[in-house]
């Protein structure tokens, strides 16, 4: 059997890609329990001056040297929001995550990925460039 592929956390809202959470007013996520297709439907029914990414968050195939977040060993995105949020508490007790078994970042930064995992808010298009805004940071 063929293993599957690592699963970026921070993707974008594109068809083929999965929904894992729900981004709330304080700037926290919120993941499913279960991961949700984005289809043609989702995407028919963005507002057109919001971008999915500031709604939800999105995981798909991690493309390594593909991604601009690559630095060549793996994601510089949670690298650098790990190095940054050292004081930040790892969280022993991790809550259940579709995707964990697939995370990219789990993959990296174990548990530390997780700690940081509910406060990335990934956006594409209202930021005009790859943006990650961490409120632990704010």
């Amino acid at each position: 059997m063929q293993e599957q592929p690592l699963l970026c956390p921070s993707s974008t809202g594109t068809t083929g890609n999965l929904v894992i959470g729900k981004v709330h007013a304080d700037d926290t996520v919120t993941l499913l329990e279960q991961p949700q297709p984005v289809t043609d439907e989702l995407m028919a029914a963005k507002q057109a001056d919001v971008s999915m990414e500031s709604q939800y968050r999105f995981a798909g195939k991690c493309i390594k040297s593909g991604c601009n977040q690559w630095d060549g060993k793996g994601c510089g995105v949670i690298k650098l929001l790990s190095a940054i949020n050292q004081a930040l508490p790892v969280d022993e007790d991790l809550k259940p995550c579709a995707i964990r078994s697939r995370c990219r970042w789990y993959s990296q930064e174990n548990k530390r990925a997780c700690s940081l995992c509910k406060f990335v808010i990934t956006d594409y298009e209202s930021k005009g460039a790859y943006f990650v805004e961490v409120s632990v940071l704010k």
